[in-house]
């Protein structure tokens, strides 16, 4: 009696253990994120005494190919970097505001995929140079979790 009882537990415990295995496969988060980043220096109409201002639009392609709905995806900050000599020299960092064509809430059904555009700036960026090679890593979160993100290098751009 007492093996039967004994069995019948581990029985009951592994049954427990698969139905909780395949709860967290139903509920978790796979997100793919592409971003790309647009960097410039706004020299315009005068350069103030503290240096220009760096401004950035970082774009992220969202997809969600889990099986949960994911809420809320942002962009929150950024830190930009260039590669001077093979070393990485950090250049700022910024909060980020979505663009007016960026929903502030979303909701990523399973399968779904969606745009989104955040912009921010340094004053008085003095490090960064037009022509300069620069990248961003992107912090993204969303109701459930948080990740980085690095665009691929791309040049700073001047406006005259």
């Amino acid at each position: 009696m007492r093996y039967l009882l004994s069995a019948l537990l581990t029985v009951s415990i592994l049954a427990l253990g698969c139905s909780k295995k395949e709860m967290k496969t139903e509920t978790q988060v796979d997100l793919s994120i592409e971003p790309s980043g647009y960097y410039w220096l706004n020299l315009m109409p005068v350069i103030p005494k503290e240096g220009p201002s760096f401004h950035t639009v970082f774009k992220i392609k969202v997809t969600n190919s889990g099986k949960a709905i994911v809420k809320n995806v942002k962009a929150v900050s950024a830190t930009i970097y260039t590669v001077f000599d093979d070393e990485e020299k950090d250049l700022g960092s910024m909060e980020l505001d979505p663009s007016p064509n960026s929903p502030v809430e979303n909701n990523l059904l399973p399968g779904e995929q969606i745009n989104l555009e955040f912009g921010g700036f340094i004053s008085g960026a003095t490090q960064v140079t037009p022509g300069m090679t620069v990248y961003g890593r992107i912090f993204v979160v969303w109701d459930s979790g948080h990740t980085t993100v690095a665009t691929p290098p791309d040049e700073v751009m001047a406006t005259h």
